[in-house]
């Protein structure tokens, strides 16, 4: 009985709420949703350049809040993007939904408080925005691991820092030489509807690590990877309104320290190519965390309190770190 208890509190089951105990804690978690997130929408449109602390190409983060602020609103030449996303399950009313949930503290028990739930993250834009940055993250993967599988297969300078980088993704480490040569051989990262859908080995290795790419940058915990406690009752509700800076240090901060102890490397045969490719990772976190910054003092001023009261300039730095999900 502990042993399943156990398994269903890893995996965001462990729930034993019954009647109006139950529909409280979901009224509980709607409340907080509609009184702290209504501006979320706003704050989250500079979430896509977090592509740059992966790929590290600051071009790649400004192109990837471009494409999703279009795919959001799906204008014209974003069809193939969106499609393409909807195919690898990322993106799709279902997938949205569910993605909206985990964000907030995992499925709601009731289906009005999970409606209400829907619709209120669609009124305010924030379900459209995510799943066109969603969208146009998945776009950029695909050509950063097409990148990654060319340095791979032609063993060029950066061949070990790339081999790392696909480790992250989920490639285990005796078949990344046959994936790359596999990857680089259909094409690599050209944008195609077809390319990783079959049934083999491979394109189930693409698939993976394609959907990690794309999770890790726009921040979407699951109920396997949140903490233990977010999947009880009390824990639910605490972890709808940090979700985002949990998902943030762990897909983020952390990597990133991680990242600049490769660096430093000594003994993995790394090139100059190799610590530069890594140091440019490094060097956009600062980048991302101005650039949200910056997004959260133009909600302020957008949205501006006339009863609040002025913040120092340290108040504000703190406030932007915040913001920016150092803390």
């Amino acid at each position: 009985l502990q042993t399943m208890n156990a398994i269903k509190a890893n995996v965001g089951m462990n729930n034993n709420l019954r009647g109006q105990v139950k529909d409280f804690n979901g009224f509980l978690r709607y409340w907080s949703n509609v009184a702290f997130l209504p501006r979320s929408a706003f704050s989250s449109l500079s979430e896509g350049f977090t592509v740059a602390t992966k790929t590290g190409n600051p071009i790649d983060g400004l192109r990837t809040m471009y494409d999703g602020f279009r795919a959001a609103f799906e204008t014209k030449g974003t069809q193939a993007m969106r499609d393409i996303s909807d195919m690898y399950g990322i993106t799709g009313e279902i997938a949205d939904d569910m993605m909206m949930a985990q964000r907030t503290g995992g499925d709601f028990t009731s289906k009005k408080r999970a409606y209400q739930n829907k619709q209120f993250f669609k009124s305010i834009g924030l379900t459209q925005i995510t799943s066109g940055q969603l969208s146009a993250t998945t776009k950029t993967g695909q050509f950063f691991i097409g990148k990654l599988a060319q340095h791979i297969a032609e063993g060029t300078n950066r061949k070990n820092s790339s081999e790392f980088l696909i480790s992250e993704l989920g490639i285990p480490k005796d078949k990344i030489t046959e994936f790359a040569k596999w990857v680089d051989s259909n094409g690599g990262g050209k944008l195609s509807t077809e390319f990783g859908l079959g049934n083999t080995e491979m394109a189930a290795l693409y698939r993976t690590a394609l959907r990690r790419f794309v999770q890790t940058t726009i921040q979407v915990p699951t109920a396997a990877t949140r903490q233990r406690y977010a999947s009880t009752p009390v824990g639910q509700f605490a972890f709808g309104l940090t979700s985002y800076i949990n998902a943030f240090s762990k897909n983020v901060l952390i990597r990133q320290a991680r990242i600049a102890k490769e660096i430093f490397a000594q003994d993995k045969g790394y090139t100059g190519a190799d610590r530069a490719a890594y140091a440019m990772q490094v060097a956009m976190l600062p980048a991302l965390m101005l650039l949200a910054a910056g997004v959260g003092e133009m909600r302020d001023e957008i949205f501006k309190n006339p009863y609040d009261k002025e913040k120092t300039t340290g108040e504000r730095f703190m406030r932007g770190l915040s913001r920016a999900g150092a803390f």
